[in-house]
């Protein structure tokens, strides 16, 4: 209750189920995104729950847009309590004909766009000597899979970061964890 939540990847799956089950338990929930589609039907998804709902387009690979994002979101609410990563990008394909470009992208979205979110969002965090991050990894982090070069390592990838964070900011109050999810209705 009374919590503000900033959730990333939010517009549909797990992002958006996660979204509105922290509004269902009292938070207010900003849902942020790379476009239009699904942001303003699940902001009002939360406002029918009662918190406010609000969201956020942009591509959160790139870093002034997270910032800006951040800024906003900390002005409107005071404050930022619960970071949900959720964005995620899926390229399979033979490795031996592996599209760089495509394989970059994935990196991006699935682990860049995380660090980002982490580090502009970790300093509002740090400045109220408390705050939660949760990073929606995968069972992928952890295994392999054919035709699988960029997303598998790029969720290892976040499974690292978030260790990293919890020994670096578990002490000053920041509470870092990953959810490794397979296939979910």
């Amino acid at each position: 209750d009374g919590r503000t939540a900033l959730v990333v990847g939010g517009t549909k799956g797990l992002g958006q189920a996660m979204g509105l089950a922290l509004a269902a338990a009292g938070a207010d929930v900003c849902i942020a995104g790379r476009g239009p589609a699904g942001l303003e039907e699940t902001a009002a998804a939360v406002r029918s729950l009662g918190r406010q709902g609000t969201c956020y387009a942009l591509d959160a690979t790139v870093e002034p847009q997270v910032e800006a994002m951040v800024r906003e979101v900390s002005s409107r609410y005071g404050r930022i309590d619960i970071l949900l990563n959720s964005q995620g990008l899926v390229h399979l394909e033979p490795t031996e004909t592996l599209d760089l470009d495509a394989w970059q992208r994935v990196i991006d979205v699935n682990l860049k766009s995380v660090v980002l979110c982490c580090k502009h969002v970790g300093r509002v965090m740090l400045a109220q000597h408390r705050g939660k991050i949760i990073n929606i990894s995968s069972v992928r982090g952890f295994q392999g899979r054919a035709q699988d070069v960029a997303y598998a390592p790029s969720k290892g990838a976040v499974n690292q970061l978030t260790r990293s964070l919890a020994i670096e900011w578990g002490p000053l109050g920041i509470n870092v964890n990953a959810i490794a999810p397979v296939f979910t209705r």
